[in-house]
């Protein structure tokens, strides 16, 4: 078997098992957990505060995510959780949670009510936080671009498809050429 060959079935076989992971691998939801830290930088006089931005993949409809946020310093924090805005507002069922040195420490959970993603979005002003999420999204939502490397690599699998045919029959005439004896 020549090189070709073995290279477009791999291509094809790597192809179908990206694009069947994109399709099935984001509906996967499982038990999950989030942790997040920061602020990442030092504190400065100007700007007084550090705002961090994370996500949350989609989290399965009606399920309960648990968040546990802690505060350290003498600042503040604000939490901001809201499902994936496409208008740039922030919608009606964000939840906001405030840290400061009067309520260092949060413990609640909220029900998603659709199935999205959840944008986070944390202002610190001179404060540390440690922020938990535990709840059951899809871990592996971040797969469904697999769909265009399996496209890409189906493409290259039927180029080597029809360039290793081109070959095997280009060899074919130029063995009948030299039974012939040229011509």
């Amino acid at each position: 078997m020549s090189r070709v060959k073995v290279s477009w079935i791999i291509c094809m076989v790597i192809g179908i098992g990206l694009i069947l992971s994109s399709f099935v691998a984001p509906i996967y939801f499982v038990p999950s957990t989030l942790t997040l830290t920061g602020p990442k930088i030092a504190y400065i006089t100007n700007p007084p505060y550090w705002v961090d931005n994370a996500y949350l993949p989609p989290v399965d409809n009606g399920s309960r995510v648990l968040v546990i946020a802690k505060m350290t310093g003498n600042g503040s924090v604000d939490i901001v959780i809201s499902s994936e805005a496409k208008s740039g507002t922030l919608p009606a069922q964000s939840l906001i949670y405030k840290l400061n040195s009067t309520v260092p420490f949060v413990d609640t959970s909220f029900k998603a009510v659709t199935t999205t993603p959840y944008d986070i979005s944390i202002v610190s002003s001179h404060a540390n936080y440690t922020l938990q999420f535990r709840g059951l999204w899809a871990r592996y939502s971040y797969l469904s671009i697999d769909l265009y490397w399996g496209g890409l690599f189906i493409l290259a699998a039927i180029f080597l498809f029809f360039y290793d045919r081109a070959v095997e029959s280009q060899k074919k005439l130029w063995s009948e050429q030299v039974k012939t004896g040229g011509g």
